[in-house]
């Protein structure tokens, strides 16, 4: 993130394939697959795991068939909402604009980076970390979840998670709404925020072994 800050490469990334110099326009911008695809109906997805995750714990209130699944289910449930709520807390915090109202990518406001101060009358803004590919990335609790018990299983979820994580990164950052640094951040603090949710569990309840 230090070498983020410190250099050009969000913007030359950007300028590279996601803003049309010619046009003064984002390639997803205003686009289905970016915008409804992508961004809405990927939300969607996420939510709809929350809900499986729900469904099982509360089968496991009453089924003693489903008490280990409840285990898992409770594991990734807690460190999803933990890794989402972070990055999107963190979003309120770090005050960073979305490129797209950046002037050098047709907005108004000037480009602060993240460590440097707030010039005054700066409005409050709320784009860094990327919470929208956190939330795919979040699915990395999968992998721990299953690490011990299915490693197989483990290893198909954590590339899911990347994929899914990497696609929502995607298109975030083709409508403008975030640069690469952002998604790169959200992906390590919620596989941090996996971590440690993994470590504390594994050593209370060994996931189900």
């Amino acid at each position: 993130m230090l070498v983020f800050a410190s250099t050009s490469i969000d913007e030359n990334v950007a300028h590279a394939w996601a803003y049309d110099d010619a046009l003064q326009r984002w390639v997803g911008r205003g686009r289905w697959w970016a915008d409804v695809l992508l961004h809405r109906d990927g939300r969607d997805a996420i939510l709809l795991v929350v809900l499986a995750l729900l469904v099982t714990i509360t089968v496991g209130l009453v089924s003693e068939r489903a008490r280990a699944g409840r285990r898992i289910a409770a594991y990734v449930l807690l460190t999803i909402a933990l890794g989402w709520g972070l990055v999107g807390g963190m979003k309120h915090v770090t005050n960073v604009a979305c490129p797209w109202d950046l002037r050098d990518f047709g907005g108004q406001r000037p480009h602060v980076a993240l460590f440097a101060a707030r010039p005054l009358g700066f409005r409050p803004a709320a784009c860094f970390p990327g919470a929208h590919s956190g939330s795919g990335f979040s699915l990395f609790a999968f992998y721990f979840a299953f690490r011990d018990r299915r490693p197989r299983v483990a290893k198909v979820a954590l590339w899911v998670a990347l994929a899914v994580g990497a696609v929502f990164a995607f298109g975030q950052e083709a409508r403008g709404a975030h640069f690469l640094s952002h998604d790169v951040c959200s992906a390590f603090l919620v596989w941090f925020v996996a971590l440690a949710t993994y470590t504390v569990w594994r050593s209370r309840t060994s996931l189900g072994r």
